[in-house]
């Protein structure tokens, strides 16, 4: 039995509450700055946030101070040799973080550190301005390959692997960067025997040795709160062997692992070192600051579905709905109101055991629900991507634009042999129980996490099950979906979101109901938003989860700003 409490996420629940928020507050330092179509745009309560995964930009006009958290590419794994000697793990990428004050005004650019393929080192995460560097991020080294010899040097240290047979221990690379700033350990030695890899190094810890024939694990990464508590960067990856299915963890922070004999890479995006024989993770560039204020702008806009014109007192405002993916063209500045809604995730699937098609199927969870009261924007054209609503047993589509991202649901669980907890997302699936055997309500299976909170995705875990009928229900952006009711009767989606961005009311991301298989006719309530009922869809550009055995609701993108003033000629006689 699993608990959400004991999962390993970094996901905290307290920012889950600043999705939809006031105007921004004025510092003394405040600044300015306009970014790129490459970062994704957070507002948490005063301040703003950019995340780069990729390579971008970003333009000051107007100085001020920003907090930075730069980190590298995670170093590879070592190479396979054979299956007789162990591979050692990657070293994690630097860790740079700082708060610094922005002087020039003009454009910075952003380049992000890849992970390391294997065998080599990860690359540099840099912000720099013109000719000058701001700070950079190393790449962290590669782990040795099998009878390799010491690791690779890098911002943390690749795992050292024994050259040959009852050779004395090869040492693990080293940390070489501390002195730029960048957080890293070395890499761990290997044991005296050709299994005993080591472990790669992590920001905050160095990698452990190899012990005899086993691996050792990936140093710890280190927990840097600019987002949130409780978020690592900069594991070092494990050691790998053959021969032997355990586990070997890497380390907290994206760190790679041996699970079952199988290695990963390092996670992209943290920095992670990869596990031996797999590749690292890619680096990450986190901008924090608190804006100057933006007044709301004037606009003039083109792209949607539809278009609608709102009177007010002072003027007109007008709204842009994107029900499939296009292209937002806006010509003005100030700040515009944003809802993003992802794909819902599909109901489980029906198994394919005996019986399976007479159990429950749980609820598609809900897309994401990202509503911004005051998104400062720039003059330009944006690309909009409209997640598409998941298949049966699979998560929904992320929605994308003006750097926002409002993620797909998780899937319900299936029945029969496909049953269990419900996948994660944005809002987490409804679980189902397999057997009925297990229909005596005495263990649970708990539904699918709502994973996206800390990037302003308002989003509900997934309804538990305990009877084989009795699936839960997929969980709402406003409320968790419901669990196994007595008797087997399966669990209601949880609602979603009201808002009213359209000038009408309406509400969005509702989880999906579950299904019993042997009464699809029963009647399952959908949460409010387009969650499907007793085996229906979630409805399309809602986001709604879809009901067991049925898909989900596409998203959706609505954007909502002043219009424009026309000029008006007047006539002297």
């Amino acid at each position: 039995m699993r608990t959400h409490a004991n999962r390993n996420r970094a996901i905290v629940a307290s920012v889950a509450a600043v999705a939809s928020l006031a105007p921004l507050a004025v510092h003394a330092d405040s600044v300015q700055i306009v970014h790129d179509a490459n970062a994704q745009v957070i507002i948490q309560q005063n301040r703003t946030v950019l995340i780069y995964n990729t390579n971008g930009s970003f333009t000051v006009t107007k100085p001020g101070t920003i907090e930075i958290l730069a980190v590298g590419g995670g170093g590879g794994g070592g190479a396979k040799h054979n299956d007789y000697a162990g591979a050692a793990g990657g070293g994690a990428g630097g860790v740079w973080t700082n708060t610094i004050p922005i002087n020039n005004v003009g454009t910075y650019s952003v380049t992000i550190g890849e992970g390391g393929e294997v065998g080599e080192n990860g690359g540099d995460t840099v912000l720099a301005f013109g000719d000058s560097t701001l700070c950079t991020a190393y790449g962290g080294g590669a782990g040795a390959k099998g009878t390799g010899g010491k690791g690779k040097d890098g911002a943390s240290g690749g795992g050292g692997s024994l050259i040959a047979a009852n050779a004395s221990p090869s040492s693990g690379g080293g940390a070489i960067y501390s002195a730029n700033g960048n957080l890293g350990n070395i890499g761990g030695s290997s044991s005296s025997n050709l299994y005993g890899s080591g472990g790669g190094g992590g920001a905050y810890a160095a990698g452990s040795p190899g012990v005899g024939e086993d691996p050792g694990a990936g140093g710890a990464g280190i927990e840097i709160p600019i987002l949130a508590p409780g978020l690592f960067y900069g594991g070092g990856g494990a050691g790998w062997r053959a021969r032997r299915s355990y586990t070997i963890n890497g380390g907290v922070g994206g760190g790679g692992s041996l699970v079952g004999g199988v290695a990963s890479a390092g996670e992209d995006g943290k920095g992670g070192g990869g596990c031996g024989t797999a590749r690292g993770g890619s680096g990450t560039l986190i901008v924090a600051f608190t804006p100057s204020a933006v007044v709301p702008g004037y606009f003039k806009g083109e792209g949607g579905d539809e278009t609608l014109t709102i009177p007010l007192e002072t003027g007109k405002e007008e709204v842009r709905v994107f029900r499939k993916s296009g292209t937002l063209t806006l010509t003005g500045k100030g700040t515009v109101e944003v809802l993003a809604v992802g794909g819902g995730g599909g109901g489980g699937a029906f198994g394919t055991n005996s019986e399976a098609n007479n159990f429950g199927c749980g609820g598609g969870g809900a897309g994401g629900v990202v509503h911004y009261t005051n998104l400062a924007v720039a003059a330009g054209t944006y690309e909009i991507e409209i997640g598409e609503g998941g298949a049966i047993g699979a998560n929904g589509g992320a929605t994308r634009g003006l750097g926002v991202v409002a993620y797909g649901g998780g899937a319900g669980a299936g029945s029969g042999n496909l049953a269990g907890s419900g996948k994660d997302g944005a809002s987490g699936g409804g679980a189902a129980w397999p057997t009925v055997s297990g229909s005596n309500g005495t263990t649970t299976n708990l539904g699918g996490c709502a994973t996206a909170s800390i990037y302003m995705n308002k989003g509900q875990n997934g309804g538990p099950s305990n009877h084989v009928y009795g699936p839960g229900g997929g969980g709402g952006a406003g409320a968790s979906g419901a669990g196994s009711q007595p008797g087997g009767i399966p669990g209601a989606g949880g609602d979603g979101y009201q808002c009213a961005i359209t000038g009408q009311s309406a509400w969005y991301g509702g989880g999906g109901a579950g299904l019993r298989g042997d009464q699809p006719g029963r009647a399952v309530s959908g949460g409010l938003g387009g969650g499907g009922s007793s085996g229906g869809a979630g409805i399309a550009n809602t986001g709604g989860g879809g009901a067991g055995a049925a898909a989900g609701g596409s998203g959706i993108f609505i954007v909502r700003y002043h219009l424009t003033p026309e000029a008006t000629l007047i006539s002297i006689r």
